[in-house]
């Protein structure tokens, strides 16, 4: 699986109060598979999505800053995605037709040391995920759906050492084809950067 996305994405701060932005992207997924009983062992299908989000700074200082808000995503595949997913149902990633989250948001930036960062972020709100009518899905409906996210970073000169925790839970099928369910997912990174 070969998987290529581009993006461009724009943010700004309104009179040091308000915090906004937008992002578009682009992608496209390559599956080769050696599985010949596939039928198709090769396919192609490319992806377009976007979203935006405004979150007010409800309180800053020198060390902390707490800013609220919300989050709109959109997201979805073209028709090629079909056979594919007729044939391996997601091939091993979501493919929905138009997917959308509306979610309430919040950040907390603090620095408890010179040397320490720490990031706090979560998110609650409905998504909807809509699967191709070629399909004959069921319905789509709006499901809960929340996640958490937080990253500790050391600045160590030009060093950035950093550990990272994602954690994203949905009450929304997790594809198209589903009449309904829930998932979960966890992600851990370690990282280290260094800056110029």
């Amino acid at each position: 699986v070969v998987h290529r996305r581009e993006a461009v994405a724009v943010s700004y701060l309104w009179r040091n109060r308000v915090r906004m932005g937008a992002e578009y992207w682009h992608a496209t997924y390559n599956i080769h598979s050696p599985d010949i009983s596939l039928g198709s062992p090769r396919f192609e299908t490319a992806a377009n999505g976007g979203n935006i989000w405004v979150r007010p700074i409800l309180y800053q200082s020198d060390r902390l800053t707490f800013d609220a808000g919300f989050r709109m995503e959109l997201f979805g595949y073209d028709d090629s995605v079909v056979p594919m997913a007729q044939q391996i149902v997601t091939a091993g990633f979501f493919v929905p037709d138009r997917y959308e989250r509306y979610a309430g948001t919040a950040h907390l930036s603090w620095d408890p040391h010179a040397k320490v960062h720490w990031e706090l972020d979560g998110s609650l709100g409905p998504q909807r995920v809509t699967g191709f009518a070629l399909l004959a899905p069921p319905p789509a409906e709006f499901g809960l759906a929340g996640s958490f996210g937080t990253e500790l970073t050391l600045r160590l000169g030009r060093w950035r050492p950093f550990i990272a925790y994602n954690f994203f839970s949905t009450a929304t099928a997790a594809f198209p084809g589903a009449s309904d369910g829930a998932y979960r997912s966890h992600g851990f990174t370690v990282g280290l950067s260094y800056r110029f």
